[in-house]
């Protein structure tokens, strides 16, 4: 979102029509995208058999352990946007995150 602040890209959809519920969503979707492949891996890594059969979590279920690491995600670029509405300025936006979270 502090791009989008940054570059006007946000205004600029605005004048051509573009609704702020349709931005706010393609910029969830974009960055859900963005980190489904490090989730997979993530998973992938804790759960592969190395040595005599044993995983780091062994007897964890992958999915389980991906759905949970999802919703957290999900959690978080939550929290990102929310943070991300209280400020107007992008230097506001990344020194009002670095000291919340």
């Amino acid at each position: 979102m502090n791009l989008n602040l940054d570059t006007k890209t946000f205004v600029v959809c605005k004048m051509h029509g573009l609704n702020e519920t349709h931005h706010w969503t393609a910029m969830f979707i974009k960055s859900v995208l963005m980190t489904l492949p490090s989730i997979a891996v993530l998973v992938t890594l804790l759960c592969i058999k190395l040595k005599h059969d044993m995983a780091i979590l062994n007897f964890s279920n992958p999915f389980v352990l991906f759905l949970f690491f999802f919703l957290y995600e999900i959690s978080n670029i939550c929290l990102c946007f929310m943070i991300s509405t209280f400020f107007s300025k992008v230097r506001h936006i990344g020194g009002g995150t670095t000291t919340i979270c």
